[in-house]
């Protein structure tokens, strides 16, 4: 793709060469034609957390996921406002209210829960569903985890999706196929307070599609603020900004409740009034991924004042972590996660050994802890596999190149205005011609006394 273009800038600027008409705008310009990387797969990495470590195989699982990168046609400016801003928004204030409960209501303790409760925040969605098919691929076939995070697909319970809700606080809550799970699931959504929801038995492009094709019989729920069509003409473009109010703060707010809620219940705890959304947390955290990256979470949890300002890109390419080891996912979770005493980066096998979870480095003071967030490889399962013309898995590639030599551009002015300036110039020629030769016809009577 890249060659391609570059050729036919070579052959336009070859073609005007000499051609009377063009304006000479001379400047340097790099064009590049050899690859550091060719058909590179689309990846990055899926955030993931438990609400605490499993310690029994086969032990039943609630999952809930949600879109965490976008995409544009200019990377630097896939900003997701609407595809996935107030969902990411939305499930890191649900893990915060459930680690509330967690930690202080003595009617919901979380080692006798039926089920365990896990979020994940997926990567490269915005390529055919990179993210969740890997995910899916790795829990179908035994690739996802060791220690407390050995789970299988046969674990899920449910999986709740929270895709686009930015627009409105009527709801749907879509599925594929209504079991008896999700129709529980929606009975406890829709008597929650504050929202509206609307049940629907037809399901649209989600990241659920590829846990689907991995176990047809799953139980799956999506959350939308769509029913047939989406809210948003700028969808997925680089005019896809989320404009937020305070309203708007309080809608996801409720919905993270009503969220938290329903997933301790389906945990088999009870409905706890021990928390309540912090919309002050709520709304630090939308400034971050829709308004200005140099904002107060991010300067706390990297102890750093002098990030670039402006909004935060969550483009997902090549091999990039992106946003999903950045402080606002990682530091973030873990805080909410319980987590073991700090250990020096230099002992790493100590860290490994001593904790069951996963652990990560906290790069700016050396340090690292046990927690309970892991990280997971978005590559699709199509290069895992070699099968690089699937028709069931994603086969998205990127590919890189360096500058080889330099071309003198020249700007060709625009045909319609050089027109409109030949004409404008004639008729100002005759008008100002009329004018003189009138003067100089009626001299004697304009200066009577020469």
């Amino acid at each position: 793709f890249f060659y391609s273009t570059q050729t036919t800038v070579i052959s336009f600027i070859n073609l005007e060469y000499g051609n009377l008409m063009y304006q000479r705008r001379v400047r340097e310009a790099v064009v590049s034609t050899q690859s550091t990387g060719t058909c590179a797969p689309v990846s990055g990495w899926s955030a993931h957390v438990s609400m605490k470590p499993r310690s029994v195989t086969g032990r039943p699982i609630v999952l809930i996921i949600t879109k965490a990168d976008a995409a544009a046609f200019f990377k630097q400016e896939s900003y997701g406002g609407e595809a996935s801003v107030a969902s990411i928004a939305v499930a890191l204030e649900t893990i915060r209210m459930l680690a509330d409960v967690r930690d202080n209501d003595p009617n919901n303790n979380f080692d006798e829960l039926e089920a365990d409760i896990m979020v994940s925040f997926l990567q490269a969605e915005s390529w055919d569903y990179s993210g969740s098919q890997r995910l899916a691929y790795d829990l179908k076939h035994g690739g996802y985890g060791s220690g407390a995070y050995n789970i299988s697909l046969n674990d899920v319970k449910i999986i709740i999706e929270i895709g686009p809700i930015g627009l409105s606080n009527s709801l749907y809550l879509h599925t594929h196929a209504a079991d008896a799970t999700v129709n529980e699931a929606r009975a406890m959504f829709k008597s929650g307070s504050g929202l509206v929801f609307t049940s629907r038995d037809t399901l649209p492009p989600s990241s659920l599609h590829s846990f689907y094709r991995e176990e047809p019989t799953i139980s799956g729920l999506l959350i939308a603020d769509t029913d047939t069509e989406l809210l948003s003409s700028l969808y997925g473009s680089r005019f896809d900004i989320l404009d937020y109010t305070e309203a708007d703060v309080q809608v996801y707010g409720a919905l993270a409740g009503v969220l938290a809620d329903v997933l301790i219940r389906l945990a088999g705890g009870n409905t706890t009034t021990t928390t309540s959304p912090d919309l002050t947390t709520l709304s630090e955290t939308l400034d971050c991924l829709a308004v200005n990256q140099n904002c107060s979470l991010l300067t706390a949890y990297l102890n750093k004042t002098d990030l670039p300002d402006g909004r935060l890109s969550r483009y997902s390419s090549v091999g990039s972590s992106t946003i999903a080891k950045s402080p606002l996912y990682t530091f973030y979770l873990a805080s909410l996660a319980q987590h073991a005493s700090k250990v020096d980066l230099g002992e790493v096998v100590a860290c490994n050994s001593t904790y069951t979870s996963p652990w990560w480095p906290l790069p700016y003071n050396g340090t690292c802890y046990g927690t309970m967030v892991n990280h997971t490889y978005a590559t699709s399962p199509a290069f895992l596999l070699q099968e690089y013309t699937s028709d069931r898995y994603s086969t998205w590639t990127e590919s890189r190149w360096t500058a080889a030599y330099t071309l003198r551009l020249f700007l060709l002015p625009d045909q319609e205005e050089s027109v409109a300036v030949c004409v404008g110039g004639v008729r100002y020629f005759l008008v100002v011609s009329s004018v003189i030769w009138q003067c100089h016809r009626r001299r004697s009577e304009i200066f009577p006394e020469l």
